[in-house]
């Protein structure tokens, strides 16, 4: 599928995300300890597909992000540089994922790091809204030398007023073209509808406890 001047056509949305952060033993104590100190992170995020065919037939589906993070100790509006994403790339335990690494600058000039994942697994009933919305998250910073700690912990959520503005997000890049933007609408949102069917419908998640199916 060929853009403005033989260039392949990509695809874009954005995404935005956000929670609490803070030291614990897990991801929702870590969550739990930030939101009694007021720990709040946010980003904002480009996905950039570059060549959507390159994408959907690549085993782990990478593409870059472009944007903000906004933290409570660490500043606001600090630009992401050179941020990735993968999209359903399997795991060690061999689950789908959503994999974020967001390298950013915080506003003392300190290099930081904000990575996470979205476990896309069907390992309860209908838990697919849950999987796609949640980013188990770490934050690593700098140390500090009042003791603080140096990586923080947490989930960041996709809150419902958000998801319609990323939905409306969606559109093809390098064309212009009407018939050439509803057909990469329709090849991304197929890859998407069809790793959530497969990994949800019905009865595939008992299935798999069972050893009936990889």
């Amino acid at each position: 599928m060929s853009g403005s001047k033989g260039r392949a056509v990509g695809f874009t949305f954005r995404e935005t995300m956000q929670g609490f952060v803070g030291p614990g033993d897990g991801f929702a104590a870590g969550q739990k300890a930030g939101k009694a100190t007021g720990e709040h992170l946010r980003f904002r995020v480009t996905v950039a597909v570059d060549d959507l065919k390159a994408f959907l037939g690549d085993k782990e589906h990478n593409a870059e992000m472009s944007g903000t993070v906004d933290s409570g100790s660490l500043g606001t509006g600090m630009p992401i540089d050179g941020g990735t994403f993968k999209l359903f790339a399997r795991d060690e335990r061999g689950h789908r994922t959503m994999q974020y690494r967001l390298p950013f600058t915080s506003a003392a000039g300190e290099t930081c790091l904000l990575e996470g994942y979205k476990d896309v697994h069907n390992d309860r009933t209908f838990d697919f809204w849950y999987d796609t919305t949640a980013l188990f998250t770490t934050l690593h910073r700098p140390g500090g030398t009042n003791g603080e700690a140096s990586q923080l912990i947490g989930i960041l959520r996709i809150r419902p007023i958000d998801l319609v503005p990323q939905v409306w997000s969606m559109r093809a890049l390098h064309t212009r073209n009407p018939a050439r933007h509803v057909l990469a609408l329709g090849r991304f949102g197929w890859f998407f509808a069809s790793n959530i069917l497969d990994e949800y419908r019905p009865g595939l998640g008992r299935k798999r406890k069972n050893g009936m199916s990889a």
